[in-house]
């Protein structure tokens, strides 16, 4: 088994769509992390090498509003001239967005994982199973509820005088 390094393991965080994991359930995290410990083999992590470095490609094709998608010739003979072809902004920005999606898609698929890039699922952040805790104060969870309110209602308080 190989885990995969700390990049490699933000690069995933980042194109599955967990990113900072705020929303996302526990159980899909807790799966997200044990693929990236129990990758099979070297050749494995390359294969997951390879589909990362494709989603940060069109990750930064995106960003650049799918500028990729236009092209220059300079087209040599008896006159020379050149034509550069462009692809409507929007168009170019929709269609980076789809190549994106579908490389992501790819890296969720072979880590068996959702991808909460794409809208389907989405509704899955907002999910809260029951058997999750979660410890929204800081510090040890009080797990003694029975005995806190025991001592209040027989020491009033916790001054230690018995409340007759």
């Amino acid at each position: 088994m190989v885990a995969l390094s700390a990049y490699d393991r933000s690069r995933c965080y980042h194109h599955c769509g967990f990113a900072s994991g705020a929303g996302i359930p526990t159980g899909d995290i807790a799966a997200l992390e044990e693929a990236m410990d129990r990758v099979r083999d070297f050749y494995q992590a390359n294969v997951i090498d390879a589909i990362l470095t494709a989603c940060d490609a069109t990750w930064e094709d995106y960003l650049a509003g799918g500028t990729k998608r236009n092209s220059k010739e300079l087209i040599s003979g008896d006159i020379n001239r050149s034509v550069q072809r462009s692809v409507d902004p929007m168009k170019a920005k929709v269609q980076a967005w789809e190549e994106y999606l579908s490389n992501t898609d790819r890296l969720a698929q072979f880590l068996w994982v959702p991808n909460y890039w794409q809208e389907s699922s989405l509704r899955y952040r907002f999910e809260r199973a029951g058997g999750e805790h979660i410890n929204l104060l800081p510090g040890v969870a009080d797990t003694a509820v029975g005995a806190s309110q025991y001592e209040l209602s027989t020491n009033g308080g916790g001054f230690g005088l018995p409340n007759f």
